[in-house]
């Protein structure tokens, strides 16, 4: 008989500990920034697009830290890393649940932009297209472009 592993219920704090959302806030600074410069410069502000990018920048930023918690969960060549020290293994989640859904982020941060794209122009399309295969790819593989070192636990 097949022993099937049981794993607990994701719950918010799971998820905030999953895409390590205290480490977010860092980026909000730029954002804020550019903000305050086109009001500054342009001295009116459109509130709707920059809010459209925002969340979907923010889609994006929690599925690649999620995506990659769910890729070194994956990969590790220890079992000691996989059950103690990644985020899936230590609070026992469920990897599938936990890449649905980075999916479901990645998927909202698509459909957000393409919404962006039409609101705007198709530069963005050209800009947001590479943007979000670099998002994707940075983090997918046994070697994950950038940080190859710390791709063998």
């Amino acid at each position: 008989m097949e022993r099937t592993q049981k794993y607990n219920r994701m719950t918010l704090t799971d998820f905030f500990e999953l895409v390590r959302l205290n480490t977010k806030l860092n980026s909000l600074m730029p954002y804020l920034i550019g903000i305050l410069f086109t009001y500054y410069f342009f001295h009116t502000f459109n509130w709707q697009n920059p809010l459209i990018y925002l969340v979907a920048q923010g889609a994006i930023a929690l599925f690649v830290t999620g995506f990659n918690n769910v890729q070194d969960y994956r990969l590790a060549k220890s079992n000691d890393f996989k059950k103690n020290h990644n985020v899936i293994g230590k609070n026992k989640l469920s990897p599938r649940t936990a890449m649905d859904v980075m999916l479901s982020l990645l998927l909202i941060a698509s459909i957000l932009g393409i919404w962006l794209t039409v609101r705007t122009n198709w530069f963005i399309l050209l800009i947001g297209i590479p943007g979000l295969l670099t998002s994707v790819f940075y983090t997918y593989g046994r070697y994950p472009f950038l940080e190859p070192r710390l791709a063998n636990f």
